[in-house]
């Protein structure tokens, strides 16, 4: 009862057995939401540092991109190019969303990163402050 938000606890306090409880919150809760999820991509998409420390904003990118990876479902799971292309697309999009998000005194560092080849992961763009100065407090 205490890993459960006050509201939720409430409906699940008449259960006898852990399991009825663990059911009943998977029925509630693996219902696709595309409104939510709609509302978070605008959310995440408009995400901007302003006035926060690029820690702030780092960590409030990373708590705000949470979707699912793409996994095989294959029996045999394939390490087929499509899979491996498909997370590839999604870590991007998350290294050039938190640098499109950034203030432009950055503009220099973030060109930079985006003419990188390969393009580095989005915890390897913000740990690089020491180096490139990127991420570092203003």
């Amino acid at each position: 009862m205490n890993s459960v938000s006050p509201q939720i606890a409430q409906t699940i306090v008449f259960h006898e057995y852990a399991i009825d409880v663990w059911i009943e919150l998977q029925e509630r809760f693996s219902k696709i939401d595309r409104v939510r999820i709609a509302n978070l991509c605008s959310a995440i998409n408009n995400l901007k540092q302003g006035t926060k420390y690029v820690l702030d904003y780092f960590k409030e990118m990373e708590l705000n991109s949470h979707l699912p990876m793409l996994v095989c479902t294959c029996p045999h799971p394939c390490h087929c190019e499509s899979m491996h292309a498909a997370r590839n697309s999604r870590m991007e999009n998350q290294v050039i969303q938190f640098l499109t998000g950034l203030n432009e005194n950055f503009s220099v560092v973030k060109t930079q990163v985006l003419l990188m080849e390969p393009l580095p992961s989005i915890n390897k763009v913000y740990y690089s402050r020491g180096k490139q100065q990127c991420c570092t407090y203003i």
